[in-house]
């Protein structure tokens, strides 16, 4: 461009310099021909601003060209299926006797469920091995979690449900307006701050409010409706919790249904839920019968506080309960932070010296920059209970320790 415009400036002064000694010679050649006008016609050569190729760029190809079509074109290469597997497992050392009985309150932390029951167990394990399925049809879909390893067992109350392989979730969802949302099926539960996958947790193992005092899972017909972009209102009727009843070769025995109903806010990085799940009958099989559950939260790219509290009034009076659990993680940099987690349970209300005092702090690796799909944590977890533990040469403690390294890998995406 500057090289144009540079000649063009030289022809022009060249034309200013030559101009008066070309008018006079024309004037002395034409002076005899009396057309002066015929002359000055001769500046014609303005026809230059003839730039009428800028206008062209008006029907840009931008226009043309949409991007919608693309995007439609990838909509159509999915199958509008997508996936997500894990794998969980762990070392750990603990203060009790191997073999000796684990208390109910612990779960993903150094047991085995043996045919005894759940017992101690120091080294290596497997966790889980776990494929999620998710069908997003847009009125219909459908969800299918499948979990293998000794999770399983651990996980399933219902002994009908255990084994190396199992579902923690299959149901199928239909949306029959807009916000609603109807699941019928097996679905986990509304309640609670931790869930099952320990990386959405702060803590590798799971808080003893989590497996002690609440429910995993459920089957029946769960309906979600959006009030707004961060309001909701959750429920479901469904089977007694963690149980189904139709496996039941003996007619059900004492198992009842139950409702729930729960009121949740999420935005801001804010999350509250306070939710109630009732059993409409009485004495479930669960003991969940009159039962309460409050979490409030607060999560950004660093810092994490998240409170739950649970209630429960059982028909039986040994079902009487409360306990509280607080927990807060920090991350330094992107790849590394801790995590710390306090637990107090009431295991019955109705009888003294029955409190369980729990403390974990947990560091949290991502050794992969600009990932998260790879978890190293290691958790120091500090329990208190009167005559609960078995120290490692078989006396009775009130205290009890564990060290856990816990590795888990996992990757998502479109089929």
């Amino acid at each position: 461009m500057t090289l144009i415009r540079s000649t063009s400036a030289l022809s022009a002064g060249v034309v200013l310099l030559l101009a008066p000694w070309s008018v006079a010679q024309e004037i002395q050649a034409e002076a005899s021909v009396e057309t002066p006008a015929e002359a000055e016609a001769a500046p014609a050569p303005e026809p230059a601003p003839e730039p009428v190729a800028e206008p062209e760029p008006e029907p840009v190809v931008v226009e043309e060209a949409p991007v919608e079509e693309p995007a439609a074109d990838e909509e159509e290469s999915t199958s509008g299926v997508s996936y997500l597997v894990f794998a969980d497992a762990y070392a750990s050392f603990q203060t009790a006797a191997p073999g000796s009985p684990s208390p109910s309150y612990r779960a993903y932390d150094s047991t085995v469920n043996s045919g005894n029951g759940a017992e101690v167990q120091d080294g290596f394990q497997l966790s889980w091995l776990g494929v999620d399925l998710n069908w997003d049809g847009g009125p219909v879909g459908a969800t299918v979690n499948l979990r293998g390893g000794p999770g399983v067992n651990i996980y399933y109350y219902d002994t009908r449900m255990t084994g190396p392989i199992s579902f923690t979730q299959a149901y199928v969802t239909w949306k029959p307006v807009e916000n609603l949302s109807l699941d019928f099926g097996m679905f986990g539960t509304l309640f609670g701050a931790e869930v099952v996958e320990n990386w959405a947790n702060f803590n590798y193992t799971r808080s003893a409010l989590y497996y002690q005092m609440q429910p995993f899972w459920h089957t029946g017909l769960r309906a979600s409706y959006a009030l707004s972009d961060e309001f909701s209102i959750n429920g479901f009727i469904a089977d007694d919790a963690n149980q189904i009843s139709l496996l039941d070769s003996s007619g059900g025995g004492n198992s009842t249904m139950q409702a729930a109903l729960q009121v949740a806010y999420a935005g801001n990085g804010f999350s509250a839920a306070l939710g109630t799940m009732q059993t409409l009958g009485e004495n479930s099989l669960s003991g969940f019968d009159r039962f309460v559950d409050l979490v409030l939260g607060y999560s950004d790219d660093k810092f994490g506080i998240l409170f739950n509290g649970d209630l429960n009034i059982g028909d039986n009076a040994a079902t009487d309960y409360y306990g509280l659990s607080l927990a807060a993680r920090y991350f330094f940099v992107p790849e590394f932070g801790i995590a710390l987690r306090g637990d107090f349970l009431d295991l019955d209300m109705d009888v003294s010296d029955n409190e369980v005092v729990t403390g974990t702090l947990t560091f949290d690796y991502r050794p992969l920059k600009g990932a998260d799909n790879l978890i190293l944590r290691w958790d120091n977890r500090v329990e208190a209970a009167t005559g609960q533990y078995t120290n490692r040469d078989g006396s009775p403690a009130d205290a009890w320790f564990s060290s856990t390294i816990g590795v888990t890998a996992y990757t998502s995406g479109m089929l």
